[in-house]
């Protein structure tokens, strides 16, 4: 969390309030919080420059600014980014940076877990910091990612297809809650391994990942633990999850319970009706 619905509605909401605005004054009340360069040059770098545009790549959200410069964040678990029509005149919890504009308004970088991260960067100049950022493979939204990809990519691989799904190197901006999710639209079992996977499965799953996502970016993610918006409200997705979040209960195509299992250092949600291992 946040996944790329989540990241999506931060980016569509922070265009229709911070777009053109320059940055008068940076507060940095974590310098661990800054992954690149270190908080001074950070902080100087910033003074005086225009967001120009706002994009997200994957989990990543990414500010175009004036004279090249990009305000990268890795919101990681539970960073959040929080916008105030009128300057706080507190320091709030968790609070890691401050990005304070000539309009009086102000933009908080929050992250409870100390985890995410800001970087500052010049044009396409990426860090070792920023590799992962670099090698990310497209995203299930992109024109690129069709059967014909997907397929490419897994058909020969013996690993579980929710690693795959995780791989940001195969498909970017998909985490644990909308993997479940799209795994279960498509009828496949989780820990099925991909070279077992028919066409016409891979098929079916690149059409679940993009109408999952779809459903996601229109009811603004979903708002568990610790995503909120940048006006501090929820989404709504997870109240209409198929599965993620849903074990103990009946599942909504065949009111089996959905269960629930370990995925390395995650779990895993599942109908083990509608969804066979192989």
């Amino acid at each position: 969390m946040p996944e790329l619905p989540e990241v999506q509605t931060i980016c569509q909401e922070l265009k229709q309030v911070i777009l053109r605005k320059k940055i008068r004054r940076v507060n940095v009340y974590r310098k661990a919080s800054i992954g690149y360069p270190q908080a001074d040059g950070f902080i100087k770098a910033l003074l005086g420059k225009e967001i120009k545009d706002i994009q997200r790549r994957g989990k990543y959200i990414l500010f175009k600014l004036s004279q090249n410069k990009l305000l990268v964040f890795h919101l990681r678990l539970s960073g959040q980014l929080r916008y105030f029509k009128e300057l706080p005149q507190e320091i709030y919890k968790s609070e890691r940076i401050r990005f304070i504009f000539s309009t009086g308004d102000a933009l908080s970088f929050y992250e409870p877990r100390a985890l995410g991260k800001a970087y500052l960067i010049s044009g396409n100049s990426y860090p070792q910091e920023l590799l992962g950022l670099k090698n990310l493979g497209p995203d299930p939204l992109e024109a690129i990612f069709t059967y014909k990809y997907l397929y490419n990519k897994i058909h020969n691989r013996r690993a579980k297809i929710k690693s795959l799904l995780l791989d940001q190197r195969i498909c970017a901006g998909v985490g644990n809650i909308y993997s479940d999710e799209a795994l279960f639209l498509a009828r496949i079992h989780p820990f099925t391994l991909a070279y077992k996977l028919s066409k016409h499965e891979i098929k079916r799953l690149v059409w679940a990942l993009k109408k999952v996502l779809r459903q996601a970016i229109k009811t603004k993610g979903s708002s568990v633990k610790d995503y909120l918006r940048p006006n501090g409200s929820l989404g709504s997705y997870h109240l209409h999850a198929y599965v993620y979040g849903r074990e103990g209960l009946s599942c909504r195509r065949c009111r089996t319970k959905i269960s629930i299992l370990k995925f390395g250092n995650r779990r895993t949600r599942f109908c083990p009706r509608c969804q066979v291992l192989k």
